[in-house]
């Protein structure tokens, strides 16, 4: 499961899953407009699956510095993030 979450937010993976996926549409002659949608298609599932999961590793880490009661090795103090994930000084 580690490994398809590592898959799922790796920004290589999706071009690769788009290049295929366009080389399969020219290979069978479908047209460009529907080509050029179905690329914009893969690309944004592709953006929304790594915004959840880094989402997801960041509150993570949140929950267990909060559990540990501090950070450890020198980890940015998440707790004080906003939605965009820049520090508040």
């Amino acid at each position: 499961m580690a490994v398809l979450k590592q898959k799922l937010g790796s920004r290589k993976f999706w071009a690769l899953l788009a290049a295929v996926i366009t080389s399969a549409l020219v290979l069978f002659n479908v047209d460009n407009n529907t080509i050029a949608k179905v690329v914009a298609l893969v690309t944004n599932v592709g953006a929304i699956a790594t915004y959840i999961l880094v989402e997801g590793y960041i509150d993570g880490k949140r929950i267990a510095k909060e559990q540990t009661g501090g950070a450890e090795n020198g980890e940015p103090d998440y707790s004080k993030s906003d939605s965009t994930g820049s520090t508040a000084v």
